[in-house]
């Protein structure tokens, strides 16, 4: 099989560009809040949150349970970006696209462990670049946000992402010889 010589370019963090206006908007509407997304890779019918009486932003593939303030973003929201910048806490799966929005937008971020290589080596970066907390997929049945907030106080924050040259290529420190499709 022939293959194509294609020329790469490595490049920086790869997230939508956030609002601000959208953001405050945001923010005033719901006050605080957190933002979770676990798209329909987790295997989970609800989600239980305790200990926590702000607004809980969520995609689809998720219920929650234990808070009335749940809003489930409908599929065709185009800028769940502003959401995670207007959220305190990030929990999510371990993707590329998440991560790079919550560490642009300066967010305390908690990813899920699953079964994936990718998310896991991603995870073990970030983890030792103490950027993020992770939690196992099992634990997402019950969450004391209380417990969860203790754990995310002391993770480090990059200071003004737009001015750090660090790619998210170099932040997780991706080889290219493991990953062909970048």
């Amino acid at each position: 099989m022939n293959h194509l010589k294609i020329s790469r370019k490595k490049i920086g963090f790869t997230a939508r560009k956030i609002n601000l206006e959208r953001v405050k908007q945001i923010k005033v509407r719901y006050g605080e809040s957190i933002f979770i997304t676990c798209g329909k890779s987790a295997n989970l019918k609800s989600l239980f949150i305790e200990n926590y009486e702000g607004t809980i932003f969520t995609t689809s593939g998720i219920d929650i349970v234990g808070n009335n303030n749940v809003i489930k973003l409908p599929v065709d929201t185009l800028d769940t970006q502003n959401y995670i910048a207007a959220s305190d806490i990030i929990i999510a799966k371990a993707g590329w696209s998440t991560i790079s929005e919550a560490i642009v937008a300066n967010k305390k971020l908690v990813l899920i462990e699953r079964i994936v290589l990718e998310d896991s080596h991603n995870i073990k970066q970030l983890k030792r670049k103490n950027l993020v907390i992770s939690i196992k997929e099992n634990e997402l049945k019950n969450i004391d946000m209380k417990d969860i907030e203790q754990k995310t106080r002391n993770l480090k924050k990059l200071e003004r992402i737009e001015g750090n040259k660090n790619s998210i290529i170099e932040l997780l420190e991706i080889d290219d010889k493991v990953h062909k499709f970048v």
